[in-house]
């Protein structure tokens, strides 16, 4: 999983890739379509998705 956010560091790029290798992950989430309610067996899964991001979000501040 790759998420690009703002740079926090002054003169460099705008915006910074950070990576997530998690094939677990990858493979879960691929079986779920775009714009259609998550399955309840993959609850635990996008929680942890997005307690990753929301760790990101507060390191990281814009």
């Amino acid at each position: 999983m790759v998420l690009q956010i703002p740079n926090p560091f002054p003169g460099g790029e705008k915006t910074v890739k950070l990576f997530k290798e998690d094939p677990d992950l990858v493979q879960l989430l691929s079986q779920v379509d775009l714009n259609r309610e998550i399955p309840a067996h993959l609850y635990k899964v996008v929680a942890e998705l997005l307690s990753f991001v929301y760790k990101l979000n507060n390191a990281y501040p814009s």
